[in-house]
């Protein structure tokens, strides 16, 4: 009996000094766990002698996953609101404050792998009700809820918006709503200048009227085709590539599509003739609609001076 108490307590003696030397209160108050140097955190796991988690309360260092919490099961409370992860930051003062920051990145190009900042899935509760990402501006200040931006962190939103993205927007579905397009008089957005009527006389560079102008573009048809990513993928038997398409979707690869040809187009209104960064011409069609309407007008004119001939 007094041996196997005595292999007992020699077997809590060394668990006992092995939690001691996972778990360690230093001299300045602050406690680290699988740390190798004096943390500078109140509490810091996986430090070493670059990671001692200055300027935090906590700070976790890990080569694989650092942190889970996970909420489940029947809630002890009436609270309709059951959260995981919670982060609360109080605005009280000039300086920046972040609820909840992700960070994912290399100090320079890899060429590999994939990076998120913030990841959000949803799914399976009430339909109708699921949101990935959800961002609300609360109070009466000019903001946004959901802010996009390259390589700029610190931007003036000059309203209250649901979304504020600064820099080109690329969708391969539908925008739905009322787009509107800032009037040519004046812009909060941007700047205005030299705006005069639109006639052949304010061409410098060619007296031709805008019918004639209009009269030498080439309309042309087209049907879209399966975009070569998704054609890779389905050959490589990847399963991205069955991805669910929208309705939209299906019925734009079934419809015949018109347009202009960009070619001829920049050499008639070059303005109105964008290249994107893959190197592809777009079109402005929103601001031949001014056009259109001037050639309509100048064909009006056409046919009084005809009715007044006769």
């Amino acid at each position: 009996m007094n041996m196997k108490k005595s292999v007992t307590l020699i077997g809590v003696c060394f668990v006992f000094s092995g939690l001691q030397a996972q778990i360690k209160m230093y001299s300045n108050g602050n406690v680290g766990i699988q740390s190798s140097a004096v943390p500078e955190a109140a509490l810091v796991v996986g430090g070493n002698a670059s990671n001692k988690g200055t300027g935090y309360k906590t700070y976790i260092r890990s080569n694989n996953h650092a942190l889970y919490v996970r909420r489940e099961g029947v809630p002890t409370n009436n609270s309709t609101w059951l959260i995981a992860n919670e982060g609360n930051n109080w605005v009280d003062g000039g300086q920046f404050y972040i609820g909840i920051k992700g960070y994912s990145i290399y100090g320079s190009p890899l060429g590999r792998g994939r990076a998120w900042g913030v990841f959000g899935e949803a799914g399976n509760s009430t339909s109708g009700y699921n949101y990935a990402v959800h961002g609300n501006l609360r109070g009466n200040q000019r903001g946004s809820a959901i802010v996009g931006t390259l390589d700029n962190v610190d931007i003036n939103v000059p309203g209250r918006y649901v979304g504020y993205f600064m820099g080109d927007i690329r969708t391969t579905g539908n925008i739905y709503g009322t787009v509107l397009t800032p009037s040519a008089s004046r812009s909060a957005l941007m700047g205005r200048s030299a705006v005069m009527p639109l006639s052949a006389e304010s061409d410098a560079t060619n007296s031709m009227s805008v019918v004639e102008k209009l009269s030498q573009l080439t309309a042309v048809q087209y049907n879209l085709s399966e975009p070569q990513a998704a054609q890779a993928f389905a050959a490589s038997g990847d399963t991205v590539a069955a991805a669910p398409r929208s309705v939209t979707d299906v019925q734009a690869l079934e419809k015949t599509h018109y347009g202009l040809d960009a070619e001829v187009l920049k050499e008639i209104y070059p303005d109105l003739v964008y290249e994107s960064q893959e190197g592809d011409l777009c079109i402005n069609y929103t601001e031949m609609i001014p056009l259109l309407v001037q050639s309509v007008s100048e064909l009006r004119a056409q046919v009084v001076s005809l009715q007044g001939a006769q």
